[in-house]
């Protein structure tokens, strides 16, 4: 079986899976690879532009939503759709040396269609290795932002806030004009 059909196989069960009889408010799960590790089992490099060290991967999306990791210099950013125009990157909000994506996408769905994207980032804060959390506005033509960056904490639910934002900030969220919302005490490292 080529690997194109493989893969709409898994993301055809994962979806399936996730449904349940009324597609209100639903979530589906995708895969990234571990490409700090060269990990390829679900993207596939992408030939690189000639004048840069930036290092390309398709990853599996969700219904038409296109996803590509860009890795430069120990900073990845998870690329979905199109980036908005003045959508603020995810290096601006975590700013530091390295930032990894975690290895799954929880797609926020309503009435079946991605609305939503949580995705979780690793990142040398000055306390060491942290984690955050970034909420993705989806818009209906393709384009996609960053809405909020939820910071760990002790006691955070971070899967809960994220979907809390998901369905409460997302919606009314104004690519490129609205400020992504930074929460948790440990904010200051997210600038």
């Amino acid at each position: 079986m080529p690997r194109s059909a493989q893969l709409f196989s898994i993301i055809s069960v994962l979806v399936i899976a996730s449904l349940p009889a009324t597609a209100d408010d639903t979530q589906v799960i995708t895969r990234l690879d571990d490409v700090t590790n060269a990990k390829n089992e679900v993207c596939w490099s992408l030939v690189p532009a000639v004048d840069t060290d930036a290092k390309r991967y398709r990853c599996p999306g969700l219904n038409s939503w296109r996803v590509e990791m860009v890795s430069t210099g120990g900073v990845t950013n998870v690329l979905l759709g199109t980036p908005a125009h003045g959508a603020t990157p995810v290096e601006q909000l975590i700013p530091t040396r390295t930032i990894e994506p975690g290895q799954t996408i929880h797609w926020h769905l309503r009435n079946g269609q991605p609305v939503a994207v949580s995705l979780f980032y690793s990142f040398e804060g000055h306390l060491g290795t942290a984690q955050a959390v970034a909420v993705y506005k989806l818009a209906a033509d393709s384009t996609s932002c960053i809405a909020a960056v939820i910071a760990e904490e002790k006691d955070r639910d971070l899967n809960a806030e994220a979907q809390r934002l998901a369905v409460q900030l997302v919606p009314g969220f104004r690519c490129g004009i609205d400020h992504p919302v930074t929460l948790g005490k440990q904010r200051a490292a997210l600038r």
